[in-house]
């Protein structure tokens, strides 16, 4: 458990220290494609997008899964 711990430890220090590319926020392709999403987002959809949009926003590769359910009826 130790070694895998180490090893853990180790590869998120490699990828803190490997720059990557950031992209800017509240660009105006970013807004026209809100103005014209026609559906409502929710609150926990809202946040992710935030927290998608800062992390873009950092230098550094992202690490994020996001996970979705589609509903329809």
């Amino acid at each position: 458990v130790k070694d895998l711990a180490a090893e853990l430890l180790r590869v998120q220090a490699v990828r803190r220290a490997t720059p990557g590319v950031s992209y800017p926020s509240g660009t105006e392709m970013q807004r026209r494609f809100s103005d014209e999403f026609v559906y409502t987002e929710t609150e926990d959809q809202l946040a992710a997008m935030g927290q998608i949009d800062a992390d873009m926003s950092e230098p550094r590769p992202m690490d994020r899964l996001l996970c979705g359910d589609v509903g329809y009826g």
